[in-house]
């Protein structure tokens, strides 16, 4: 994709919190190639599609440090006794929650989550996950959903012996197998 956006003001997020009128922005290939003047940037890169942003606000995106996919599954959810403390939380709500959960519904949650995301501006989300019922693989779920739709991740399964030794070593294996996999893809 080679595109071109022009008729923003740009913040750069630079340590002045600068804001570019007459400016443009180059992208290809989903990089952002140039920032500079605009109608030397549309002269440059006439053969980009060219999108008007009508005068509004362009600027990085946003980075969602702490986000749970899962949680989509709880709005709305109706508790069966309310919690008077955070392990209460934990034990009536999200234990019960991510105890549910199976490979389709991690790939879901994490997409309805991803869509939202976008509408507010946000394009990298660090996510650490817990299925215990599907531990293996549920962190390439969670990648597959945040590559249909273009955002970055930092992905990691949750230790915790909450389920069992057997259920943390899955978590560790699936936590090294997906490192791996990145480090891989890297190279």
């Amino acid at each position: 994709m080679s595109l071109l956006i022009h008729n923003v003001l740009i913040f750069t997020n630079n340590d002045q919190n600068t804001v570019l009128e007459g400016h443009a922005v180059a992208i290809e290939a989903s990089r952002i190639q140039e920032i500079g003047g605009e109608s030397e940037l549309k002269q440059k890169y006439m053969q980009f599609e060219q999108f008007d942003g009508g005068g509004r606000l362009l600027m990085p995106g946003l980075i969602n440090a702490h986000m749970h996919f899962y949680g989509t599954f709880a709005r709305g959810l109706a508790l069966q006794q309310a919690p008077s403390n955070f392990h209460e939380i934990l034990k009536f709500l999200w234990w019960k929650l991510d105890s549910a959960l199976d490979l389709q519904a991690v790939y879901y949650s994490a997409l309805v989550q991803a869509i939202s995301a976008i509408k507010h501006g946000v394009t990298s989300i660090i996510d650490h996950h817990a299925s215990p019922k599907a531990v293996e693989g549920s962190l390439d779920k969670i990648e597959e959903a945040l590559y249909l739709l273009g955002l970055r991740g930092l992905l990691c399964y949750e230790v915790s012996d909450r389920n069992g030794e057997e259920i943390r070593e899955l978590g560790l294996q699936e936590n090294a197998r997906y490192m791996q996999k990145c480090q891989n893809a890297r190279q």
